[in-house]
């Protein structure tokens, strides 16, 4: 390229593209049809220059971690030749292209990376709250809203949609903030609220840091000199009495049970349903555990759609899932309720349009109704795990529509600040006991009940068998099964029989106190219970 005369010097720079052809670039004369620039000159000064606007803005990808430097070096360039200060200011973000601005997506994403707090988990992108000390996960909505905003007014003339997804693009598929959900660790002595993180050993708040990795905050701020002061006047205690018709321990259990949905633990390898007719406060009581987590830190996934793999990802990084309307439905396969009421085992789940992923559940299951769901599994193992693991709450005391109050919402709600405390308590309690719940005469009742309800084996026993420790008949193992058999042909039951026999072996020795032993009868001996008969 000739040198010419300084001040008949025009910023104009010569481009050749793959198939040869030589265009001028600077003031854009002439229409680049290839969309690849892959080397620019400039007065004898060498740049190198990869930017590439294709129609499938998507195709850009391998661009973003390499490119970003020469672009960057180049913009400077550009920059440093203009005395126009609007235009510097522009220029980082935009190149002419086709006798327009357009802008550099890639420098624009990365920019947005470098300085803010995000992290990306399985194609969502969450966002770093300062004030409130946790990863708050982005809609696309509001991630569009964000980079829109991001980039000065003067420039979004230049921009369009596709403009904005592909920044958006960039930002998610870069290496700088992808996570694993299963490697982020978990602190399950820490609780974050907007006063700061409460640290359940020392019973002090620390800080907002985003170490913690925390993806909610609980809607309420620790004030322990307030709820030292009103806690005993305030109407939440007495709407606690009412509820529980003054049953302390079952006031117990439900200050612990919501303590322990502030938590990041699953240890308690428990869900909870709260059972009672209408009128009796469990929806009030619900809607306020929802007010303290946070509505958008809560689903609400019914207990017969966590078999479904694409309900499942709605629990990921919840505090609290809320179901409800059990009672005209019949529940099929229980066996996932074992895994995600456990800290140690990973669920797959497979939302709709996007990639499966697994992750291990600290979401809090609780559902409500007004009668226990029948159970439609036979098997008798999985209804084992079931039971084991379901925490019946009843709720009976039915306050007559007459005397209701119908702004007891919203005064609970001016007390949320005393929930937390209180609901502290429970927790700091359950640590205590090595994460077990304190014991309530109801509420184990209630769910022996309903155990024995569901339970084709329980059933078999008070139907068939009649036991009497006191009473010297017997009867042989092998004339049980047989019955036992009997039983579940009848009733259309399809049971393993030999799995069945050994629950039915264990119940009523552990249950019963039967005698299990080798029985003669003449000249021959075989196993048998004394104590039992047809």
């Amino acid at each position: 390229m000739k040198n010419k005369d300084k001040n008949e010097k025009k910023h104009t720079m010569k481009i050749k593209k793959k198939n040869n052809d030589m265009v001028k670039f600077g003031d854009v004369k002439g229409e680049i049809n290839g969309r690849w620039i892959n080397e620019c000159y400039s007065d004898n000064e060498e740049i190198l220059l990869k930017e590439c606007y294709l129609d499938n803005e998507y195709e850009e990808e391998e661009l973003f971690n390499k490119e970003t430097k020469y672009e960057e070096d180049i913009f400077e360039n550009l920059v440093s030749k203009s005395s126009n200060k609007k235009r510097e200011k522009e220029s980082k973000f935009l190149i002419n292209f086709n006798k327009r601005k357009r802008v550099v997506v890639t420098y624009i994403a990365n920019k947005i990376i470098n300085e803010n707090k995000f992290i990306c988990i399985n194609e969502e992108i969450y966002l770093y709250l300062e004030n409130l000390g946790y990863y708050k996960r982005l809609s696309d909505q509001e991630i569009r809203v964000f980079v829109y905003k991001f980039i000065s007014l003067e420039n979004c003339k230049h921009f369009n949609s596709s403009d904005i997804e592909s920044i958006i693009y960039f930002i998610k598929i870069s290496d700088k903030i992808q996570k694993n959900m299963n490697d982020i660790k978990r602190h399950r002595n820490l609780v974050n609220t907007k006063s700061g993180v409460y640290d359940i050993r020392s019973k002090k708040i620390l800080p907002h840091d985003h170490k913690y990795m925390f993806f909610s905050v609980v809607n309420a701020e620790y004030n322990i000199q307030n709820y030292n002061d009103n806690f005993y006047n305030s109407r939440f205690y007495k709407f606690l009495n009412e509820i529980t018709l003054g049953d302390e321990e079952l006031k117990q259990r439900l200050k612990e049970i919501t303590g322990y949905c502030l938590c990041n633990a699953n240890q308690m390898r428990q869900f909870y349903i709260l059972i009672g007719d209408g009128g009796n406060g469990k929806s009030i009581f619900l809607n306020l555990l929802m007010t303290l987590v946070g509505e958008e830190n809560t689903s609400n996934i019914q207990l017969n759609q966590l078999s479904d793999q694409k309900y499942i990802a709605e629990l990921a990084n919840k505090m609290v899932n809320i179901g409800s309307e059990l009672s005209d439905i019949k529940l099929g396969d229980t066996s996932a309720i074992k895994s995600l009421v456990n800290d140690t085992d990973k669920v797959i789940c497979r939302p709709l349009y996007k990639q499966p992923f697994s992750f291990v559940n600290y979401c809090k299951l609780i559902f409500a109704t007004n009668n226990l769901p029948e159970l439609n599994n036979k098997n008798y193992k999985n209804n084992t795990a079931f039971f084991n693991r379901a925490i019946i709450i009843p709720f009976n005391n039915i306050i007559p529509v007459e005397k209701q109050d119908k702004n007891l919402n919203n005064q609970l709600r001016r007390e949320i600040d005393l929930v937390l405390v209180w609901a502290l308590e429970g927790l700091e309690k359950v640590r205590k006991n090595k994460w077990n719940l304190s014991e309530c005469e109801i509420s184990t009742r209630y769910s022996l009940e309903y155990r024995d309800s569901q339970s084709y084996i329980e059933r078999f026993l008070k139907e068939r068998i009649r036991i009497d420790i006191e009473n010297k008949n017997y009867m042989f193992k092998s004339d049980l099964k047989d019955e036992l058999e009997r039983f579940c042909i009848e009733e259309g039951i399809d049971s393993n029989i030999s799995d069945g026999m050994k629950y039915l072996h264990n119940l009523i020795i552990k249950k019963y106190g039967i005698k299990y032993k080798k029985i003669r009868i003449g000249d021959k001996t075989r196993q048998g219970y004394i104590g039992i008969c047809l």
